[in-house]
């Protein structure tokens, strides 16, 4: 079910953004996508049981929706799943390193990188998946607000994203909600399939 509203929330996030840019409920409304989407990274992480197919199989649909990425929302830089790449390097590094010194230097760098270098959700993404996966849900929602203010009044992001702790709440209610069936094919071509069409429908309307 979290990932259907994932891939829904995300959506009705891209139709506002590109032909309603002046309704925010829209936007709003986006804003829940996100952290479903860093929360299942981190349960794929957990339960894969070939850690180096699931890595390229992110790093493919990243790839093939970088370009109609940039063309559709003028937004030079990398897509988010590049961001959920960097995030899930940090969460191998913090696992599989036993300095733990040496690991939280490189996950630093990680973010560091992610700062500098232009990244959808940039270091927000990867801070929130590792608080996913090391904390609990209700530690994490704290936490999550935490970055959200820091975010929008610190950072200048829009005020919608104040609104993203809404999918954090969702994912205290994972193991309740119902599961639905549906082709996985589906879900990981979600993402770079649904820019395409919305840039093919831009481009037919313009």
């Amino acid at each position: 079910m979290l990932e259907i509203i994932a891939m829904i929330t995300m959506l009705v996030d891209h139709v506002g953004l590109v032909f309603f840019p002046n309704e925010e409920w829209l936007r709003i409304i986006g804003r829940i996508a996100f952290p479903i989407y860093a929360f299942f990274l981190v349960r794929g992480y957990q339960k894969t049981r070939n850690l180096k197919s699931y890595t390229f199989r992110l790093f493919i649909i990243a790839l093939v929706a970088q370009l109609p990425y940039t063309y559709l929302f003028k937004f030079y830089q990398f897509n988010v799943v590049f961001t959920l790449l960097v995030a899930l390097a940090a969460l191998i590094i913090l696992d599989r390193i036993k300095n733990k010194r040496k690991a939280y230097l490189w996950v630093g760098l990680l973010i560091i990188l992610t700062t500098v270098i232009p990244f959808d959700y940039g270091s927000y993404g990867v801070i929130l998946a590792i608080i996913y996966r090391y904390l609990n849900m209700m530690i994490g929602l704290i936490l999550h607000a935490a970055l959200n203010v820091l975010a929008v009044y610190g950072l200048q992001w829009m005020d919608a994203q104040l609104y993203s702790v809404i999918g954090t709440g969702l994912l205290s209610f994972y193991h309740v909600m119902p599961k639905v069936k549906f082709n996985r094919l589906f879900y990981r071509s979600f993402y770079p399939a649904h820019i395409v069409v919305l840039l093919l429908i831009y481009q037919f309307l313009h």
